[in-house]
């Protein structure tokens, strides 16, 4: 009986866990914003103070597409975000395992891939999928160290 109950207790926890993620994910295109990160949380996380710069807002033909790049005129860094809801994509299907250059992070609960690369300027993305929406975050410029760039993705919260 006390492996039953232990069991049932793990299921009910496994549903509400999934249920909660669930409930957070857009139920339509419209709710997904171009900047969804505020100006105070890039300092934080990436150390650079930015401005607000060009942000993209397009309807597809299964979907919605936005993003936004945050740069400063003082140096060479800019920073973005790109997140696409697609319809046609079944919900919480992780990032293609096949991106050119992307590595696996293993334990990520979205199924996050990243790459990074600072022989070549500096620069590095983390993409992610929760629900019907494909999360693209990224840095480039800067002088930050492949490993640091990665930790400094990853302190931001996961959106949408």
């Amino acid at each position: 009986m006390r492996t039953f109950l232990k069991i049932a207790l793990a299921a009910a926890a496994a549903w509400l866990a999934a249920a909660a993620a669930l409930s957070a994910q857009p139920s339509d295109p419209s709710a997904l914003v171009p900047c969804a990160f505020a100006l105070s949380e890039i300092a934080e996380a990436m150390g650079v103070q930015l401005q607000h710069g060009d942000l993209a807002d397009m309807t597809t033909p299964v979907g919605r597409d936005v993003g936004c790049l945050y740069s400063s005129k003082a140096t060479d860094f800019v920073f973005g975000v790109r997140q696409t809801w697609d319809r046609t994509r079944p919900p919480g299907k992780p990032p293609a395992k096949a991106m050119p250059g992307h590595r696996a992070l293993p334990g990520d609960p979205d199924g996050a891939v990243y790459t990074a690369d600072a022989a070549n300027g500096s620069s590095g993305e983390l993409v992610y999928v929760r629900g019907k929406v494909q999360t693209r975050v990224f840095w480039h410029g800067g002088n930050l160290a492949d490993a640091d760039g990665l930790q400094r993705l990853l302190h931001f919260r996961r959106v949408p």
